[in-house]
């Protein structure tokens, strides 16, 4: 095994975005699609998860 050489190696940003993609499923798929200003915050904070963790492995 070689190791971690990408942040899409690490088991949170995976995990993370396995949980990106069940938020917009939900988002997609019950009462809070009629909030469309709620389901793009939502969105918008799960996908910053991910690309918070890509940054810190950047650096």
């Amino acid at each position: 095994m070689g190791g971690v050489r990408s942040f899409t190696d690490l088991l949170i940003w995976q995990g993370a975005r396995a949980w990106l993609k069940a938020i917009f499923a939900v988002s997609r798929h019950t009462p809070f699609c009629k909030d469309q200003r709620l389901v793009v915050q939502i969105n918008d904070s799960s996908e910053s998860v991910m690309s918070s963790i890509a940054e810190g492995f950047g650096r």
